[in-house]
């Protein structure tokens, strides 16, 4: 029994770690006539996750927004969100952001609480959210208390528009970063640059695909090299799909990083991580469709921006069946 106390020990030590991190991932798929991206939310914790409908002309602080857009909120704040225009945002953790300690006054100043709301209640491509990085500074000096406490604001972003460019966003040492259709993929930690390194490495085995597959045994499954790994090269091999194959397709990927909630290896309070849900998006300008499921409910629902009515409204994203029911469809088959 002391013996294997020790080796459950010297499991968690070495593995633990790997558990403890947020494995949010991020992708970009192109095929043909369509671009689907998808996302995983990962946490420790419960984050009370709704999803919100924005109509345009809903008021901020920085004014009304133009567009319809759909949001996912972790603990109120917004963790992804999308347009009618086909832009998308995704939050994802990195755990070695740091913003500046001072506002630049001598540019347009949008609290970091609602820029995702503005960025998606306002533009529609890529070179646009740029444009507005460039022009703005988003104020992560003035955080309400009870934000700060959270600790939840150390991220990343991920825009996707309607003809696949992407924009990754980072602040580090205290300045913003971009990277403009330089990935597919993002995963939460660690930064960028050193996603690129470990992708470079990796090219260099020149190990295809197959091979790569079976060698994942050993692997830390949950590590951001690993997944970034993984997601890169299933996103730049998969067979070309069309149609809601794609989104198929999305969720099959996305599939490879989901991690169910389990006990904690020693102790109640141990942090480990879950999938609490995963997104697909339908990126086709002005006929915009989001697929989702979460921990609680596996069912893939959809909401069609074209059938949406667009009055403002909130609900859990366990919301709906959690089956479909088959039996009338089955009787009808002569």
């Amino acid at each position: 029994m002391k013996m294997n106390k020790i080796i459950l020990m010297i499991f968690v030590i070495l593995f633990g770690a790997v558990y403890q991190s947020f494995p949010c991932s991020t992708v970009n798929v192109l095929n043909g006539d369509r671009t689907v991206s998808a996302r995983t939310m990962d946490f420790f914790k419960e984050m009370h996750t709704q999803i919100s409908i924005v109509p345009k002309g809903t008021k901020y602080s920085f004014g009304a927004t133009k567009y319809n857009l759909i949001a996912v909120t972790a603990f109120g704040i917004p963790a992804h969100s999308v347009n009618e225009k086909g832009l998308s945002g995704a939050m994802l953790w990195l755990n070695n952001t740091k913003y500046s300690d001072k506002v630049n006054t001598s540019k347009k100043i949008i609290n970091c609480l609602e820029y995702l709301y503005y960025v998606m209640g306002n533009y529609q491509t890529i070179k646009e959210v740029k444009e507005f990085f460039n022009d703005h500074d988003i104020d992560f000096v003035n955080i309400p208390e009870e934000i700060k406490k959270l600790d939840i604001l150390h991220q990343h972003a991920y825009f996707v528009d309607a003809k696949g460019n992407t924009l990754i966003i980072e602040w580090l040492e205290g300045k913003i970063r971009m990277y403009e259709n330089e990935s597919p993929v993002l995963v939460n930690d660690p930064d960028f640059e050193t996603q690129k390194k470990i992708w470079s490495k990796q090219l260099e085995t020149k190990e295809d695909i197959i091979n790569w597959e079976y060698n994942l045994i050993g692997k830390k499954m949950h590590a951001a090299d690993t997944r970034y790994e993984m997601l890169r090269r299933l996103t730049e091999n998969s067979i070309p799909t069309k149609g809601i194959d794609t989104i198929t397709k999305a969720f099959q990927i996305m599939s490879r990083v989901n991690y169910m909630k389990i006990k904690p290896y020693l102790f109640d309070d141990q942090e480990i991580s879950w999938t609490l849900y995963t997104i697909a998006v339908e990126h086709i300008k002005d006929n915009v469709k989001i697929y989702y499921k979460d921990d609680s409910n596996a069912a893939i629902r959809m909401l069609d921006f074209n059938k949406i009515k667009w009055k403002p409204k909130k609900f859990n994203i366990e919301f709906g069946d959690k089956f479909i029911d088959l039996n009338k469809m089955v009787n009808r088959i002569n």
